[in-house]
Formats: structure tokens, sequence, C-alpha cells
């Protein structure tokens, strides 16, 4: 071979000692093709686009290291760590639309919708999502007290949350409400509010659940308690009229739709000057009325507490005045109290009129 016809190459031989070995070496006398006995062929790099290329055994090719990066079986070719010039490897983004137009769909095509911001894959009949599904973990709110009215925000963590979600909430037999508004704060993240008075007490306790726009949802273990606040039986005013002196026992009460105890408490300071006195496990009031100068109305709001949860009611006792003035509403005879019936007394001379059948004679009163 006339060295003369390749540019740059130097000699071409058979080493000394190596029969049937075809060497090629470079200026610098290194070795850049060699070709042993048995056909194997190394090169330091090939050029060209193979496209003559026959009979290339990919059973093990290897890297530097002499790990195998390509492999080919019966079933196919296992290609491991693949690396491109940028470090990734990338597959064709399409839109819903443009996806749909594509001709010649094969079973196993992967796509990435730029519509849905997911991989998708042709199952041979349609476009399948590939996606991970949500993670609900928590929520800061774990106890809605559904009286209370208005809305209620919670911030519900976990993991895998997308944009476009829903956040709904799922009773103890299964009944399922969506938030009012779902807020995406980030993937780990959701804000979203509810109506307290969708949350009741007998469904509780209620899961978490987060739905993707693609369809898959996660939903949380039971994290949120219902625990409304009691409920006032008594109607608010007046409960009660008491001449002074008298004693007066009257119990106002509420009830609590979860069964818990209920304890009450005066949140003013105005019974004990009156008289009066609050039991404060079952409500009753008690007491001996003060004496007062003049009608006067004892006002005062009492507190129903049950398991933390109160509601405050405001009610009034009245003290009447027995001793004589235009607007007098009951006089003293004897160590008995004598109530007028329909109305009050005016000043001036009133007979009272006994009963014979008692030995009851009639007697004179005045009234200043």
């Amino acid at each position: 071979i006339s060295l003369k016809s390749i540019s740059g190459i130097t000699s071409i031989t058979t080493p000394a000692c190596a029969d049937d070995v075809f060497t090629v070496h470079s200026n610098d006398t290194t070795e850049r093709l060699k070709i042993d006995a048995s056909g194997n062929v190394t090169a330091t790099s090939f050029i060209g686009s193979g496209t003559n290329l026959t009979g290339i055994d990919a059973t093990s090719i290897k890297d530097s290291d002499g790990n195998v990066k390509v492999q080919a079986t019966s079933t196919g070719v296992v290609l491991t760590g693949i690396m491109t010039a940028t470090g990734r490897v990338g597959v064709g983004t399409v839109t819903t639309s443009e996806r749909d137009a594509l001709a010649s769909k094969k079973k196993g095509q992967i796509i990435f919708n730029e519509s849905k911001s997911r991989l998708e894959y042709y199952d041979g009949a349609q476009w399948v999502l590939v996606d991970v599904p949500p993670v609900v973990s928590g929520s800061d709110v774990t106890e809605v007290d559904s009286n209370a009215g208005g809305n209620q925000t919670f911030v519900i963590s976990g993991s895998n949350f997308t944009t476009g979600g829903t956040i709904s909430f799922v009773g103890a037999d299964n009944s399922e409400f969506n938030a009012s508004s779902t807020t995406f704060n980030n993937s780990g993240q959701i804000t979203a509010v509810a109506p307290r008075a969708s949350f009741l007490n007998s469904k509780e306790s209620y899961k978490v659940k987060f739905t993707a726009p693609s369809g898959l949802f996660g939903i949380s273990a039971p994290l949120i308690s219902v625990d409304t606040s009691p409920t006032w039986s008594t109607a608010a005013g007046n409960i009660a009229s008491v001449i002074e002196g008298n004693s007066v026992n009257v119990t106002p009460s509420a009830t609590d739709a979860d069964g818990d105890t209920i304890t009450y408490s005066e949140t003013t300071n105005n019974l004990g000057g009156a008289g009066f006195s609050l039991n404060g496990t079952t409500g009753q009031i008690t007491g001996t009325a003060v004496a007062v100068s003049g009608d006067t109305t004892t006002s005062f709001t009492l507190r129903a507490t049950a398991n933390s949860k109160t509601a405050d009611r405001g009610f009034n006792i009245i003290t009447e005045n027995k001793d004589g003035t235009s607007a007098a509403k009951a006089l003293q005879y004897g160590s008995e109290v004598i109530t007028a019936q329909g109305g009050s007394f005016s000043a001036g001379l009133y007979y009272l009129t006994g009963k014979t059948s008692m030995g009851q004679t009639a007697q004179q009163v005045y009234i200043d």
C-alpha cells in the first residue's frame, strides 16, 4: 500500500510477534486502527452516516469504564444512562388539538401535551395522561363550628398539587361538597374556602380531597371535626318578676347538638347585686330580691359553654317595690303580700273583702 495515498499516515504494518494483525499509525506514532485475526476492529473514532454498515453486533456496547450501556436482547435494545449533549432527552410537544390531528399514531407513542402540561401516551385507542396522583396530608383548621355562620378558610398541605384543581370535603357517609373557591399556592399547598354551615355534625369527621384537572385525586384521612356552639332554649329578655324580699327560682337553659356537657356563667356582674346567684352546672338562678326604692330591672348576660364553644344571651329579672307609690303593684297586709290584678293601685282608700267562710272580715287599707 502506497503511504503517499493516505495523508498523515506514517506506517501500515503487521506488528512483530503478532501474526495476522493489521495496524495503522498516525504521524505521532499513535495507533489509529487495528484489525486482528478474528476481524475485530479497534479505532479511535468513526466518521460518516453509517448507512452502508451491516452486521454490527450491538449485544454489548460499553463505556470507557467497561460498563454496558447498550445491550441487544431478543425483545429489543436495553439502553442504560442515556445522555444527550444538553443533558436531557425530549419528546414531541403539541397542543391537544395538534395531538388529535396527528396521523399514523402508533401504540406506545409518547407526547408532551402543552395544553395540559402533562405527558400522554397512546394506548392504541386513546391518549392517556401520564400523571402523578396528588397527596393530601393536613389542614391548618381541624374543627368547624357550623353554627358560627360565614365562611371558613383552610390551608391544605400535601404534595403533587397542580393549578386548576378542586378541593372538596368528604363526610363520614361519603357525601361530598366542593369548596366555594380553591387557590393554588404551590405544589405543596392549597387554600380553600367553604361555608361553615355546609359541615354537618351528623357527618363528621370530614376528609379533604384534591382533584387534579387530569381527574386523578388524593384524599386524606379524617381531618376535620364539627363542634357546634350550644343553642339557647330560653328566649332573651325578661325571665322573672319578683317582689322585693321574696325569693326567685328560675332556670334558663341551652342545648348542644354534639351532646357535650353545658356549663353556665355570667359575663356581666349584676346578679349578685340584686340578691341572686347562678348555678354554673344547671343554669338555675336563685336568691332573695334585695329591697328597692322602685321597680328595678336587673339586666345580665349568661354564657353557655360546651367543649370550649360558647353562646351568650341577655336576660333580665324585675324586682318590684311594695312600699306604696302612685304606681304601687303590691301592698303589705300583715305578713301577706297582695298583688294588684289587672293593673296598679292609685293612691287612696281601699277595702279588702275577706272570705266570710274563713271568718275573715273586710279590711280597710290605705295606699299613699
